[in-house]
């Protein structure tokens, strides 16, 4: 009954959290709760609060709940502050207060002109013996991600199992935005992006788009040179994609047979963005220059043999084709279909990069053994970036 009660104050918190234009999320139990639904209607007109009868850190199953409510201030132990704050995380909080073991903290992509204020308005008016009951303890995937924290590091360097494969992660400011990059240097070869099509390249990549910049008036053309600019590349020679996923969170793997060699690369965002094919309306990465969703599927592939273009074409499809086979096992939910199961997000996108020496593979057909090298790592790499991102694993009720 009390989970059953939990759940209820839940579903009637994310109804009203819908029809509000501005969400608070806290948790606490119910002096808590009470308390800052007080002080947030005092504030104003037009915020709304979600709050969580529990602990909403013991797993990650809070991350649906803010796909869902998008709040613009977000509640959160104060063990999470390196995560929230210094590594840049997707939900990533730009303003914020302390009030004992807790924080309050505007979330990077809030639109709303008045959110600090709230902020100093929460911290002057509620009760701190309320907030005594809110200190809660973390579960395993948010001490995981703590123990990946790198926001010290500029650089990254990332062991690529594939000769003349220089990659890592870096990390710059754009302006005042904090911005990461996976990149990999090589010597140019014909490469096949499906952000950009088919051109020769020394350099690919994977940025990671700031929450600040999510409504932005930026076309993709435009964040290339932003991009290429900080990162000192080249743009006539490089070939990137975009995502609002965080950059820490890659998942990569290899396969291997004889001389063959498969390395793929991903990150992926499936709670807002989910969509299965056939049933949902189509969505555009960009609309009147400006980016509609932060949830994406990005996986670049790398080996060592040389492809024709033909097989870099059929290869778009055996990497589609295990990417939906995951999302399939892992029962990701469509975010505009309840029920459905979802094949892809809206923005996905895949760079396919051939080796530059021996015989020239001209197949990549379902049957060939480079095709079943490239599923099953695309699989491999991209259980562990659903779980990196969004806490997903599989047999597990999300």
């Amino acid at each position: 009954m009390k989970k059953l009660a939990v759940m209820l104050v839940l579903t009637l918190s994310l109804a009203s959290a819908a029809r509000a234009e501005k969400v608070v999320f806290a948790y606490g139990n119910s002096c808590l709760c009470r308390d800052v639904e007080k002080v947030v209607k005092e504030f104003g007109k037009g915020w709304r609060l979600l709050c969580y009868m529990g602990n909403p850190y013991k797993d990650a199953k809070v991350l649906k709940i803010w796909a869902r409510a998008k709040p613009e201030v977000i509640m959160f132990p104060q063990e999470l502050f390196p995560l929230m704050v210094y590594r840049n995380f997707t939900g990533d909080i730009v303003r914020w207060i302390s009030l004992g073991k807790v924080y309050f903290g505007v979330w990077a992509g809030s639109r709303s002109k008045d959110a600090g204020n709230l902020l100093e308005y929460l911290k002057k008016h509620l009760n701190k013996r309320c907030l005594s009951s809110a200190y809660v303890s973390l579960g395993g995937w948010w001490l995981y991600q703590l123990s990946n924290t790198r926001y010290q590091e500029k650089y990254t360097p990332i062991a690529s199992p594939i000769k003349g494969i220089k990659a890592g992660i870096f990390r710059y400011k754009v302006g005042k935005i904090p911005q990461k990059a996976f990149l990999v240097k090589m010597k140019p070869r014909p490469v096949l992006s499906t952000l950009e099509g088919i051109k020769k390249a020394s350099f690919v990549g994977n940025v990671y788009l700031h929450p600040a910049l999510w409504g932005k008036d930026c076309s993709v053309k435009r964040l290339k040179a932003i991009a290429c600019r900080a990162l000192n590349i080249p743009q006539n020679d490089t070939l990137l994609l975009f995502t609002g996923v965080d950059m820490d969170n890659l998942g990569y793997a290899e396969e291997r047979f004889g001389s063959i060699v498969v390395w793929a690369v991903a990150t992926a965002g499936v709670l807002g963005n989910a969509r299965r094919a056939g049933i949902d309306k189509g969505e555009w990465l960009e609309e009147n220059g400006k980016w509609r969703h932060v949830g994406t599927i990005n996986i670049l592939v790398f080996t060592n043999r040389r492809l024709s273009q033909k097989a870099m074409l059929q290869a778009i499809i055996r990497i589609t084709e295990a990417k939906t086979a995951v999302l399939q096992e892992l029962n990701v939910e469509s975010s505009y279909t309840p029920g459905a199961t979802a094949t892809g997000t809206g923005t996905d996108n895949i760079i396919i990069v051939p080796g530059i020496k021996g015989k020239i593979l001209n197949s990549c057909g379902g049957h060939t053994k480079i095709a079943e090298l490239m599923e099953k790592a695309v699989i491999k790499a991209l259980y562990k970036a659903i779980y990196n991102q969004n806490g997903i694993e599989r047999n597990q009720t999300f």
